[in-house]
């Protein structure tokens, strides 16, 4: 395969449209492939002996940079990161290794030694010394994103504003969990470290870790409520407990700023998760009703119930739980 060769043809030619790629060469026909959340397009590159790689387009300069450059920081911890094979930065395109398509969404019956090699890739990640690559999860991205929730998912979605008592309720619990969040043990945050970005790879290799250039230093058990409470995948809460403390357990035997005791980590899990919940029902809202990607509210009702779950188990955000519990249904 010549790298620079499929690179080299005509991308604006090709239109990125929802049709095949014409072939780059003799040998490579290019698929496209349902996108993420964000605005990067992926194809997939297949010869006809079988190899494959995942083509992606950035256009957005900076965040391909910052893609790179995140990627080879977590290829130091020895987890799993797609190889970079080529880059063609003006073009904003990526040529990436293939991890395939078995994500953990999709894993039936081999869960608990999946999710148990997904915690000690995370510790991994963890242990990494901080770098001023990655920004800090700090009270101003913690608001930022959770603002998502008054403006996107009741304001536009819901078509609700809350009212003065409501939005003094969300002010105390916001300010409770933002307080918290920024007094937690910081590590490194993959930040969106879930069923649908961890793909089910062979032996040692798993998993392979997607999506993740917006990582920050943040809250160390953030990672764990992503995966936990996953929006996509649903785990009832003895699981959710019983793999948190396993992991709880490794990870102060890595040496990591953990609790010694359980029982604060576990407040710390619903405190994230309530932060977690209150950004991605804004964010599948804005994707829904800006963007046209309507998939994700089929998503929302567990997205709602983990916040629910989340409120319900610190009585610090109770109040907050009966505000959710009053707006309108979804």
């Amino acid at each position: 395969m010549t790298d620079k060769k499929i690179l080299s043809f005509p991308i604006k030619d090709s239109g990125f449209s929802g049709r095949l790629w014409r072939r780059a060469n003799n040998k490579t026909q290019w698929t496209p492939l349902k996108g993420d959340a964000g605005f990067r397009l992926y194809f997939r590159g297949q010869n006809d002996d079988g190899r494959s790689w995942i083509l992606m387009r950035d256009t957005d300069t900076v965040q391909l940079k910052k893609f790179i450059e995140v990627r080879a920081y977590l290829s130091q911890a020895g987890v799993s990161v797609p190889r970079i094979i080529a880059v063609d930065k003006n073009a904003g395109l990526a040529l990436l290794q293939d991890f395939g398509d078995n994500t953990y969404l999709n894993i039936i019956g081999n869960e608990k030694t999946c999710y148990a090699a997904a915690w000690r890739a995370l510790i991994k990640i963890q242990r990494l010394p901080k770098k001023k690559l990655l920004p800090p999860y700090n009270a101003t991205l913690l608001k930022t994103e959770t603002a998502l929730f008054k403006e996107w998912y009741c304001s536009r979605y819901l078509e609700r504003r809350l009212t003065a008592a409501e939005e003094k309720v969300f002010i105390a619990a916001e300010n409770f969990i933002v307080r918290s969040a920024v007094r937690q043990p910081q590590v490194v945050v993959h930040r969106d470290y879930h069923s649908r970005n961890l793909m089910l790879l062979k032996g040692n290799a798993n998993p392979g870790i997607l999506d993740f250039q917006d990582a920050v230093i943040g809250p160390m058990v953030y990672d764990m409520a992503s995966l936990l409470r996953d929006a996509y995948r649903k785990w009832p809460e003895v699981r959710q407990q019983e793999w948190l403390y396993a992991y709880w357990q490794k990870a102060r035997a890595a040496g990591l700023p953990a609790p010694k005791n359980f029982a604060v980590f576990w407040r710390q899990y619903h405190i994230i998760s309530a932060q977690r919940g209150l950004k991605v029902l804004g964010i599948f809202a804005r994707l829904a009703l800006r963007d046209g990607k309507r998939a994700y509210l089929k998503n929302m009702p567990l997205v709602h119930r983990h916040l629910l779950d989340a409120c319900q188990s610190v009585n610090e955000l109770k109040s907050l739980g009966q505000l959710l519990s009053s707006l309108p249904p979804l």
